[in-house]
């Protein structure tokens, strides 16, 4: 099932991070999937792996932890939609699982799609709902 990680705490708040394929790697190095430039991040923190049901968090031993809903990742971590991700003290990641009403680039808040009468222009709008 696809999946994103959207930054809730760090340097790009609301940020969108698509997670797909067998191993997702997270870090501050230049050679991983997912870059995250803070200090507090190891060069090479964490990694997602598939599994049957979605995808699982496991810590490279990295130097400030790797935590999920506030308890520390010693080894892996299935995750669920809606966890919380820490790396360090300094950046949060939501994982979300992505469903056919979601776009895996958008942050989940659904379309709002509304019908205007008319003449037709030959133009389309979008509107998204935003939470508040």
């Amino acid at each position: 099932m696809p999946a994103q990680l959207v930054m809730r705490r760090g340097p790009k708040v609301g940020q969108t991070f698509p997670v797909s394929g067998d191993i997702v790697m997270i870090g501050r190095g230049m050679r991983n999937h997912v870059i995250i430039d803070d200090n507090e991040v190891s060069r090479d923190h964490c990694r997602l792996s598939k599994v049957e049901n979605g995808y699982e968090l496991c810590d490279l031993n990295s130097r400030n932890g790797t935590f999920v809903n506030g308890q520390r990742v010693s080894d892996c971590w299935e995750l669920k939609h809606n966890d919380l991700i820490e790396l360090g003290d300094s950046i949060t990641l939501e994982y979300q699982v992505v469903t056919s009403q979601m776009d895996e680039t958008e942050t989940g808040i659904p379309y709002l799609v509304v019908a205007i009468e008319g003449q037709p222009i030959g133009r389309c709008t979008r509107f998204r709902a935003r939470r508040s």
